[in-house]
């Protein structure tokens, strides 16, 4: 488990980023908001074996996830509402089931592929 129960105000940073591991991590009940422009809520980069679940990201002021170059991942019943870019984008990924999630008011829409 990487983290449970978290809410984080990523301001001008990522909210949480986590970068090329092969080692299994949970990412549980978080909130990820308000990462100014060209942040990200949550950015997953050459990671295998992650799961990020039951979450909230949202008002972030470009896509609230990103996940590139990662593999064996599993985003499932959250909540992306508000981000100024796609609820959740996938770059150059292998692997990576989202599901049973609520997209709303995206700007870039629900899924960015």
């Amino acid at each position: 488990m990487l983290g449970e129960g978290w809410e984080i105000h990523a301001g001008p940073r990522n909210g949480i980023e986590i970068r090329n591991t092969t080692d299994a991590f949970v990412i549980r009940a978080v909130t990820v908001r308000d990462a100014h422009y060209d942040r990200f809520g949550v950015y997953l980069l050459n990671v295998t074996a992650a799961r990020l679940e039951n979450s909230s990201i949202s008002s972030n002021n470009w896509n609230g996830v990103v996940i590139e170059r990662s593999s064996s991942v599993l985003v499932e019943t959250s909540y992306f509402s508000m981000n100024s870019g796609a609820g959740v984008t996938l770059v150059e990924t292998t692997d990576v089931i989202v599901r049973d999630n609520v997209f709303w008011g995206n700007t870039g829409g629900g899924l960015g592929l």
